[in-house]
């Protein structure tokens, strides 16, 4: 098999890492909402039965779950050159950043201001009582954590166009193998039939 450019092979190592963690993410990410961990307010638990919270966590996460089998299965592909790996891969950016900056506008838009309320709910048993400070340190993480993730969110997918739209990328799953003839000139390269 004639040699892969360095950064698909790079790309593709760090496809299959990030997509193994995002398969076992999206896993527990859609089964631990549902388990009864640390202690339980009403207002927690009837969260857990609103709609748009099932939506978000089983739909989103499923549909997520599904992008993260996709870009396992087009770094695979990838690694021998399939053409349709790389069509997959594409796919794949275009799903992930739609999925995920729908769930983050639901999570910034809804969820957090309701699990925000569900945690600090006063006098109907919220697992903590609403001190000033607790409130800032609570709202600051959840809009610094979804920022994280939106920058995560848009720049993994970003380098994945941006190594696949790259020339010597295109040639090598098109079939076009051209030598590196950096260390000779074309005039001096004496493995140039020429």
């Amino acid at each position: 098999m004639p040699p892969k450019p360095t950064s698909l092979l790079v790309m593709c190592i760090l496809a299959i890492i990030w997509s193994s963690l995002g398969i076992l993410g999206g896993l527990w990410g859609i089964i631990a909402p549902f388990l009864p961990i640390g202690p339980q307010s009403p207002e927690m638990n009837a969260l857990k039965h609103e709609g748009l919270y099932l939506f978000t966590v089983l739909g989103l996460g499923c549909l997520s779950l599904l992008c993260n089998v996709s870009l396992l299965a087009g770094a695979i592909g990838a690694l021998k050159l399939r053409k349709w790996s790389r069509t997959l891969l594409f796919t794949y950016c275009v799903a992930t950043v739609v999925v995920s900056i729908t769930a983050l506008g639901i999570q910034m838009g809804y969820l957090n201001n309701r699990i925000f309320t569900a945690t600090f709910a006063s006098g109907s048993g919220g697992v903590m009582s609403p001190s000033g400070r607790a409130i800032t340190i609570m709202r600051l993480t959840m809009i610094v954590s979804t920022a994280c993730v939106l920058l995560l969110t848009v720049a993994w997918p970003t380098y994945i166009i941006i190594v696949l739209a790259r020339p010597k990328v295109r040639d090598a799953f098109d079939g076009k193998f051209v030598p590196s003839n950096a260390a000779f000139p074309i005039e001096s390269n004496p493995y140039d039939p020429r």
